[in-house]
């Protein structure tokens, strides 16, 4: 039922690790109304661009490291 999509719902965004226990409160509290939809999709939006932002920093570290050992490589 209801009970364990919202159980299962709340363990899914502990899981996402980018949620704190007041932000997941926040979304249950949209979620169980059923009338927030609007604002669910803004709040999983926010999250998502804060992961890209996250994942694009690490490509540029990663890309930054590659070129260090290419230059090491090609050194030698």
């Amino acid at each position: 039922g209801s009970a364990d999509l919202a159980s299962a719902t709340n363990t899914y965004l502990e899981n996402l690790g980018d949620f704190s226990k007041e932000d997941i409160d926040e979304y249950m509290q949209l979620i169980l109304s059923g009338e927030n939809d609007e604002e669910c999709l803004k709040i999983l939006s926010q999250k998502r661009k804060k992961a890209l932002d996250k994942i694009h920093i690490l490509e540029k570290q990663i890309s930054n490291l590659d070129y260090l050992k290419n230059e090491i490589k090609n050194n030698n």
